[in-house]
């Protein structure tokens, strides 16, 4: 029974180390096993917003520039100011001296109106004189009228024998052959001689003769009268022939003295028109002499650039001087072009060692190798010439499914991201990678977006010490941060 108790004791004892030195020899193969394994931070994808920030410099130049140019001719009498002066608007600066020109424009406007008057004149002198020659034609149209009226209502009377002489003479002879009937009675009867006889036949052949002369008298004047009356109403055809070829004329002579009439009627509206355009070129002309003795600053602003010297020769229309307006300050940098989130209306923070503003995105322009990006500046202590870094931020609107930049990796195939696992290993828990075929999206400087290809929220493998292999196993670094003991 003695010796029973110690070998009881010593295989105890024996036990004991051999589960010891197997428990070292376990720690040691496994120290020894991840030893060499590549030493992994891994990440984890996550729901968020990207943020990005781009940094340039530039200097602040005018927001608007203005030049001023010569509208007459002439010659620099005075420069006023000079270059880097703050002038306010309509202020002087330059006097110009006209060389005579605006005297010339004057003469030239007293000949206009002398030369206008002497045609008005010569108009008003033929109007009167082609009214004058209307009334004498209207007149002698209305004499021509009154003579056809009295041609038309003239009559023709022939000289005749009148039925009364005739009838007399009639009455003779009945008479005389009453008589001679009783004279032949009483010379049959012895009464009366043949003497008396003879005398009462006489008689009677008289008074027969003169019956038959007036008879004839009458034809004769009748015949004559038709005749002068043939005549007469010829001459009166003709003379009405006359009168109306006449009146005729008149009235081609009236529409012509109208026709001259309207047409100088128009030549006075077009001589009107000319003389008011030409005064009113000319007036303008004076004017602008009169308004430009002095040349006036645009607006509120800085002279950039005196273009011209005193005593110079300018002409119309020359560039005189160009000015920085003070209403409004700008800086124009480049951003590059792969920067889509910079837009107009963004805010831009800018600064430098003696104070921060902030500016506004006003303009974007494409060129060949960058965007020109155009800044308004707060006017108040601005002034051009001073230099400012500029800071553009913008924060996205949408969450997306972010990851790291430093977890997106890239092969042949496109993007993927290295997925970690715990699994159960010879010498205990193990961390296995494995590649996850992604696409991405948008990135700022910090994470990219996943738009597909992830359905989970498992660690991906974000930093590395060393390379290593999809299906690798790898020692997990901030294990904890993961998956319990």
């Amino acid at each position: 029974m003695e010796n029973t108790k110690p070998q009881s004791r010593t295989l105890k004892i024996v036990a004991a180390v051999s589960a010891a030195v197997l428990i070292i020899l376990i720690l040691l193969s496994k120290t020894i096993y991840t030893y060499n394994l590549p030493v992994v931070t891994a990440t984890i994808p996550f729901r968020g917003t990207l943020k990005k920030t781009e940094k340039t410099a530039g200097v602040v130049t005018y927001d608007k520039t203005a030049e001023i140019y010569a509208e007459v001719s002439g010659k620099i009498k005075e420069v006023l100011v000079r270059e880097g002066d703050t002038v306010t608007a309509l202020a002087p600066i330059f006097e110009l001296d006209f060389e005579g020109a605006d005297t010339a424009l004057e003469k030239q406007i007293s000949a206009l109106e002398a030369d206008h008057k002497k045609r008005m004149d010569e108009l008003l002198v033929t109007r009167e004189k082609l009214n004058i020659d209307i009334i004498r034609i209207e007149a002698n149209t209305e004499n021509i009228n009154r003579k056809i009226e009295e041609l038309l209502t003239q009559t023709f009377k022939t000289p005749e024998v009148s039925d009364f002489e005739i009838g007399q003479a009639q009455k003779e002879i009945a008479q005389a052959e009453e008589d001679l009937a009783g004279t032949l009675a009483l010379y049959e009867a012895g009464a009366v001689s043949k003497n008396e006889m003879d005398t009462a036949q006489r008689n009677i052949t008289q008074l027969k003769d003169n019956l038959e002369n007036l008879l004839k008298t009458r034809q004769d004047n009748l015949n004559k009268a038709q005749e002068d009356i043939n005549e007469l109403e010829k001459s009166r055809q003709a003379q009405l022939a006359e009168y109306n070829f006449q009146l005729e004329s008149y009235e081609h002579e009236l529409a012509a003295k109208r026709l001259d009439i309207t047409a100088s009627a128009l030549q006075e509206s077009s001589f009107v028109r000319d003389y008011e355009t030409q005064m009113a070129d000319l007036t303008d002309r004076l004017k602008v002499y009169e308004n430009s003795s002095q040349v006036l600053a645009p607006d509120n602003c800085v002279v950039l650039e005196l273009l011209v010297n005193l005593g110079q020769h300018i002409d119309v229309n020359q560039n005189l001087a160009s000015f920085g307006l003070t209403s409004g300050y700008i800086i124009e940098c480049d951003l590059p072009l792969g920067n889509n989130f910079t837009a107009a209306g963004d805010k831009v923070k800018l600064s430098n060692s003696s104070r921060t503003v902030t500016g506004e995105v006003i303009k974007i322009t494409p060129e060949a190798s960058s965007k020109k990006v155009t800044v308004s500046v707060p006017a108040e202590g601005t002034s051009a010439g001073e230099t400012f870094e500029l800071t553009f931020e913008k924060e996205s609107e949408q969450t997306y499914t972010l990851v790291p930049n430093g977890a997106v990796n890239r092969d042949a195939d496109g993007y993927f991201l290295s997925l970690i696992e715990r699994r159960d290993g010879i010498l205990g828990k193990e961390f296995v990678t494995s590649a996850i075929k992604v696409y991405i999206g948008d990135s700022d400087s910090q994470n990219t977006v996943i738009t597909d290809g992830l359905t989970f929220y498992e660690p991906v493998a974000l930093l590395s010490d060393k390379v290593f292999l999809p299906g690798q196993t790898v020692k997990l670094k901030n294990e904890s941060d993961f998956f319990e003991n």
